[in-house]
């Protein structure tokens, strides 16, 4: 009886607990199923910053979770997806990193980012850096949109700030698998290096970055808050001219850049002003990456590109790059935009240099800060009837053709030397001359030759009509135009011809170069 007993209570107890847990089941099915999570990974970086807390908020300032950064700056967190409809603002704290211009371990101030509902997704990354907590600021202190933070940030770095973006340093070997993972650590350094500049220390970087974000709050990095004179560290902004100022300073962040193999020093020629729009002339200095062993003989390409919000482009290069032979290269680019025009920084200019001994290939990449020119004309741009098919458009366009200065030489056979290139797909910029060498692809992509370039001048001071020698490579000289060394400046009309299409400028059958002897 008593095991009946025993039996009837467990096969109750059965019963009963698979009533209570169809209920709880039915309960469940009815209220939703458990909670769904969501993991974010991403990096504190000013150099990386370890150590650092993590925090997400909602935009009610509640906390949501938290994360503590490794030695590399990475983080990983997990919070309610649910969450992620919602603005949240990523928030790093203390932690401590490598400054990058004094080379000084230094404790992290506060670095933010804040990401819109619905940008991110189970998965994603945020990354917290300098440039993310300058548009974090100016949407939670001065009103800013996102949109409107952003817009404000390229403007004065041209570069359009992406949290999802992770930043690297450009101090050591490359790693980043794009230009904008350079251009985000490239600017975190110049924040190290402009608050170097102004006399602060490496902590005090972070006070920089409030001060950049009210002063962009009126759209423009001019060091002041609409007609405030803003200051840090006693040191008045609105003396310097501060759009240059960090534009000057991004390239000389990047002058020196490691590969595997490599170091590469970029550099100007004694008394050069540095990249201009129009003919820049430039070194590179390659040796072993302890700096201590010149390397001759190698093969360059170099790959300029601007990058802008939206596209990019690039520019024309003197196929001829000189190998001194003690390590040393001489190179020559003409490029076709400055970095700043009318107080905006256009975009950034990036430079790849690939590095070729005939058994691999390595790259490293400068961002060289092209100013606006001075004094003579250094280009101008002509347009033929032959259509170009352009991949970045996907349209036909007209073909543009672009002539620089290329040199003026005063005196008995005064002579004003040219370099024509032209545009092509793929970003392609190819020399032109008449010696049938380059090929260029029309509107349906079908390769054709040009085989027979005229190039003539004219000026009204000496009234005869010069036609241009071709020196091959796109160089061209026209000689005894009668310049006289210290002579007043003098316009003279060039006329282009390419396999009989005459090309145009606004209309005009020539184009105008200013020179003075």
């Amino acid at each position: 009886m008593k095991k009946i007993i025993s039996f009837i209570s467990v096969s109750t107890f059965l019963l009963l607990m698979q009533f209570i847990t169809a209920c709880s089941s039915s309960s469940s099915d009815s209220a939703g199923t458990s909670p769904a999570y969501a993991t974010i990974t991403g990096s504190v970086f000013a150099a990386p910053v370890s150590g650092a807390t993590v925090t997400i908020m909602n935009a009610g300032g509640t906390a949501l979770a938290t994360a503590i950064t490794k030695t590399d700056g990475t983080y990983s967190v997990r919070l309610l997806a649910s969450a992620l409809s919602g603005t949240l603002l990523f928030e790093s704290m203390g932690g401590t990193f490598v400054d990058e211009a004094t080379s000084l371990t230094t404790t992290a101030g506060r670095l933010s980012a804040t990401v819109p509902g619905g940008s991110v997704s189970s998965g994603g990354a945020v990354h917290i850096d300098t440039i993310s907590t300058i548009v974090s600021k100016l949407v939670a202190s001065y009103g800013k949109s996102m949109d409107d933070a952003k817009t404000a940030v390229a403007a004065a770095c041209g570069f359009v700030p992406d949290p999802s973006v992770a930043p690297v340093l450009s101090s050591g070997t490359y790693t980043a698998s794009s230009g904008n993972q350079r251009i985000a650590g490239l600017i975190s350094e110049v924040i190290s290096g402009l608050s170097s500049t102004l006399g602060l220390t490496p902590d005090q970087q972070f006070d920089l970055l409030e001060v950049i974000a009210e002063d962009l709050s009126d759209g423009k990095l001019d060091g002041k808050n609409g007609t405030t004179a803003l200051f840090v560290n006693g040191k008045d902004l609105s003396t310097l001219n501060l759009l240059n100022t960090f534009e000057s300073a991004l390239e000389t962040a990047s002058r020196v850049a490691l590969s595997s193999s490599y170091k590469v020093v970029y550099s100007y020629p004694m008394g050069s002003m540095g990249a201009n729009k129009g003919k820049t002339k430039f070194r590179l200095t390659i040796t072993d990456p302890s700096g201590t062993t010149p390397i001759p003989g190698l093969m360059l390409m170099l790959m300029p590109m601007m990058h802008m919000p939206g596209h990019a482009h690039g520019a024309p290069v003197d196929s001829t790059i000189v190998d001194n032979g003690n390590g040393t290269y001489d190179c020559t680019i003409y490029y076709l935009m400055s970095t700043i025009m009318k107080g905006t920084a256009m975009g950034y200019w990036e430079l790849q240099v690939m590095i070729s001994d005939m058994m691999s290939t390595e790259s490293v990449y400068f961002y060289p800060n092209v100013g606006m020119p001075m004094g003579d004309t250094v280009s101008a741009t002509m347009i033929g009837t032959d259509l170009l098919y352009s991949d970045m458009t996907m349209t036909s366009a007209k073909r543009n053709y672009y002539l620089f200065n290329d040199g003026v030489i005063s005196g008995a056979s005064s002579t004003l030397n040219l370099y024509i290139a032209t545009q092509d797909i793929m970003m392609s910029y190819p020399a032109v001359s008449s010696a049938g060498t380059t090929t260029l692809h029309d509107e349906n992509n079908a390769p054709w030759t040009i085989t027979d370039v005229v190039v003539k001048a004219y000026s009204f001071d000496w009234g005869t009509e010069v036609t241009a020698t071709d020196n091959t490579k796109g160089h061209w000289s026209m000689t005894n135009l009668g310049l006289s060394s210290g002579g007043t400046r003098t316009t003279i009309h060039v006329t282009l011809k390419v396999n009989g299409d005459i090309k145009t400028s606004n209309t005009l059958t020539y184009v105008d170069f200013a020179v003075t002897p």
